[in-house]
């Protein structure tokens, strides 16, 4: 949900961080984490 949120401009990069310290080591976290790393590459929305 965070990351649709991110997409969508709902939630700025720190909120994203910051959601992704709750979900810690867990895959999801990481993978929020990676997203504000530019790790991972987003699909703009059509």
């Amino acid at each position: 949900m965070e990351e649709i949120a991110y997409e969508n401009g709902w939630i700025s990069r720190d909120e994203l961080l910051e959601s992704s310290e709750r979900y810690g080591e867990s895959p999801y976290g990481r993978h929020l984490r990676d997203i504000t790393e530019d790790k991972v590459r987003l699909v703009q929305n059509r």
